[in-house]
């Protein structure tokens, strides 16, 4: 019994638990003592490999289990985030008659679509004129989304490598900063569009092109960006056709096709349409990085940590791909693997947009996934006790970058707490507007109007949130409210518009 093949799943149940990555030391240090102990006392004759690999099984099994808890805790104590709001707000309008629309993007009513491409909201929105809960439908979608695609990336791995070396590789994957960040904090289009991406490469690797373009495709009802990952997997399959020294003879002429018709979508919807017929509320152009912005060391340094935290725990990885073998080949291969992720890495590199620089954010989560993915499937299968040391070694790395996910603080909060906003929006009527921070909106997403703070200052809406004014008009509801937002809010109503503003969780959230 070795340290690399106990180290996992203790480092999976330090994750659960969410210790400080920071702490690793210490546990190392008293995982080493306790083999060395177990083997003084001859209990390592007891535990073997197979079944510590069973532990390591069930830790795996149980993150999107995970995952669930944590996001249904955060939807009780408000750190869910105004994104979230959005998408709720989007598929319960739908669902009562009122198209994909929103309050939230911007002051004033807009449809989703002039956007982003997200057409699958549509199915949500039919779901919930049944369900009738918007949030838990995109968690449930969430969390299916999470476990479908760590069971095709296993499938994808396991064709070539050992269960060890799977196990290891899918501890790798959730230990990585952008994806157990992420994936405990975002609820988004491009993790619902993951495994579509996943299982498009699965049934590439089989040779079944249709099914693998039909799922390219309806990663495509996700969000536009997809229309260029789409793109690049048929760029990529061309080039092993064309340009690799080993080609791969397989029929391109689906491909091509297909390829052009996902870019020829991109540029419709991204640059066409919304001088014709959309309204145009997204522009790209205004995110990327202008000369000063190339020049502006913060931005620099910005762009260099997301290098260092989201690639330096995959070169140990890299590390044995080129280990002892032609680095040009491995190179030319691994960069045509990679085409349709090109285009997201590019525009975190090309981008003054700071959000998309953040290595923890959801920006990084679909191209990480599938970098890490296509890896191992680019490894040779032999010498695994060499490439067990240097996934050690890569998870290592993955725990000491980043922060902790504060999931299970939520929790604590979620069961030892009750939501104030619960009961503040059972006072407030459904017809009345409201105008709240980011992280109290998912609470009043099923009212008339809700709009952000942010915006309603933008557009000069005068009204007194921090603090409730001593001439403000008394009435009913308000006086009802006294009992809520003394110890957890401030409400105020002023022209039949509700405006709250919590200082608990908002402030920790948005402090953190």
């Amino acid at each position: 019994m070795k340290i690399k093949t106990i180290l996992p799943w203790i480092l999976l149940l330090a994750y659960y638990l969410d210790f400080k990555f920071q702490i690793l030391v210490p546990i190392l240090l008293l995982t080493g003592l306790a083999l060395f102990l177990m083997n003084k006392f001859d209990l390592l004759q007891t535990i073997s490999i197979k079944r510590n690999l069973q532990l390591v099984k069930y830790a795996l099994i149980s993150f999107p289990i995970y995952v669930l808890i944590v996001q249904l805790a955060r939807i009780k104590v408000g750190t869910q985030g105004v994104d979230f709001a959005i998408f709720s707000q989007v598929v319960f309008n739908f669902s009562e008659g009122l198209g994909l629309t929103t309050s939230l993007i911007d002051y004033g009513w807009q449809h989703f679509l002039t956007h982003h491409f997200s057409p699958y909201l549509y199915l949500f929105g039919f779901i919930n004129k049944f369900v009738h809960s918007p949030a838990i439908i995109l968690i449930i979608f969430h969390v299916i989304a999470v476990s479908a695609s760590l069971i095709l990336a296993y499938q994808i791995i396991r064709s070539k490598h050992s269960f060890l070396i799977s196990y290891l590789a899918l501890t790798l994957i959730i230990l990585l900063p952008a994806v157990r960040i992420s994936l405990l904090w975002e609820v988004r289009d491009e993790i619902y569009a993951l495994p579509f991406l996943l299982g498009a490469y699965l049934a590439y690797t089989k040779d079944k092109a249709a099914l693998s373009i039909t799922l390219l495709a309806l990663s495509c009802l996700f969000k536009e960006t997809l229309f260029l990952v789409s793109a690049g997997f048929a760029l990529s399959v061309i080039a092993k056709n064309y340009f690799l020294p080993v080609r791969d003879q397989r029929e391109v002429r689906p491909w091509i096709i297909f390829g052009c018709c996902a870019f020829l979508g991109f540029l419709l919807y991204s640059v066409i349409l919304p001088y014709r017929l959309f309204w145009p509320t997204f522009n790209v152009s205004a995110r990327l990085a202008s000369i000063s912005d190339f020049l502006s060391l913060e931005l620099a340094f910005l762009k260099f940590k997301w290098l260092v935290v989201t690639f330096v725990p995959l070169v140990p990885i890299v590390f044995y791909l080129f280990y002892k073998k032609e680095i040009r080949a491995q190179i030319l291969n691994l960069a045509v693997e990679a085409l349709p992720i090109a285009p997201l890495i590019l525009a975190i590199l090309v981008t003054n947009f700071q959000p998309m620089l953040n290595p923890f954010n959801y920006y990084s989560v679909l191209p990480v996934f599938y970098l890490t993915v296509i890896l191992f499937n680019n490894l040779s299968s032999g010498q695994h006790r060499k490439l067990s040391r240097m996934l050690t070694i890569a998870i290592l790395l993955a725990c000491f970058a980043g922060h902790q996910t504060d999931g299970t603080q939520d929790l604590r909060l979620a069961l030892s707490n009750s939501s104030p906003f619960t009961q503040i929006a059972k006072v407030i009527p459904p017809s009345a507007s409201v105008i709240t921070d980011e992280y109290e909106t998912n609470f009043f997403t099923q009212n008339q109007k809700v709009t952000r703070i942010f915006h309603a200052n933008q557009n000069h809406l005068k009204f007194d949130y921090l603090v409730r004014r001593k001439d403000a008009p008394t009435s009913a509801n308000l006086v009802e409210l006294n009992k809520y937002y003394r110890s957890w809010s401030e409400v105020c109503f002023e022209n039949e518009t509700w405006v709250v503003r919590c200082a608990y969780p908002s402030q920790k959230a948005l402090a953190g």
